[in-house]
């Protein structure tokens, strides 16, 4: 197998040594985001749709939270390949393997060989996930929701701002493992999504109904627990690292409400 060695496209050197030898939280991000960064650019060549990039990005994460002590063995861009590979079977999206391989290795003068090597990777993946393939996202439940939104709540402009920050929160968050933590919650998740976006709105002055707003979606929520909080810290250094400064502010918002809520 193809290991880190084989420098990734778009990681500096002085983070793959990192990566390869202890892999600090900080540098497994940039990794991320480098490697959802390209998926996301070759989407239009590969054909793919955005939730089948969000599904591969949840199995690129799988894969690393559970190969962490050996993770410089394992070369991100033909991690990522397989993870797209099997995304787009379960999202019902066909794509060859050797389609892929194209895209994502263009100057690979031996595809077939690469081919098989995803493949492999492919069935390692299987294993990761239990063979329990289905992702549920968020994307329809939280575009309905904000779709059956009226003037009670925000006016027409505000509304299509606030639709258009809660898809820059959720697409944003795919880079790092958040949905992990969150995917057996997706009421809870969605509802995090729009405070973010709630908040990011009202810092650029836009108005909104905010308490009739979350009432709507759900009027019972809890506070996070420690491991939903740390996993917006990580988001949030996600954003940082990603000079996302309005989401940044819009997170760091969301904990210190967080952290009123638990007093």
């Amino acid at each position: 197998m193809e290991t880190a060695a084989e420098a990734h496209p778009f990681l500096l050197i002085h983070e793959y040594i990192q990566f390869l030898v202890k892999c600090p939280t900080s540098t497994y991000l940039r990794v991320g985001i480098a490697t959802y960064a390209g998926l996301r650019r070759h989407q239009k060549a590969l054909k793919v749709t955005q939730v089948c990039s969000a599904t591969a990005m949840v199995y690129f994460h799988k894969f690393y939270f559970e190969n962490s002590s050996a993770a410089g063995e394992h070369h991100p861009s033909v991690v990522i390949a397989a993870c797209t590979l099997l995304a787009c079977k379960v999202e019902n999206v066909m794509r060859s393997v050797h389609s892929i391989a194209k895209v994502l290795f263009p100057s690979d003068d031996d595809l077939p060989r690469r081919a098989h090597q995803i493949q492999r990777y492919e069935l390692l993946l299987a294993q990761v996930t239990d063979f329990t393939f289905s992702c549920p996202h968020p994307y329809a439940r939280l575009g309905n929701f904000l779709a059956s939104l009226d003037d009670e709540v925000a006016a027409e402009d505000a509304r299509k701002r606030l639709q258009s920050l809660c898809g820059q929160v959720l697409n944003e968050s795919y880079a790092c493992p958040i949905y992990i933590v969150f995917e057996k919650k997706q009421t809870l998740w969605i509802h995090s999504i729009l405070r973010v976006a709630i908040l990011a709105a009202r810092d650029e002055g836009v108005l909104l109904d905010t308490t009739r707003l979350l009432d709507r979606f759900s009027s019972s929520q809890r506070n996070f627990i420690d491991i939903e909080l740390e996993a917006f810290r990580c988001f949030r250094l996600v954003l940082q690292i990603a000079e996302n400064a309005p989401l940044v502010r819009a997170v760091d918002a969301l904990l210190c409400e967080e952290s009123v809520r638990s007093v």
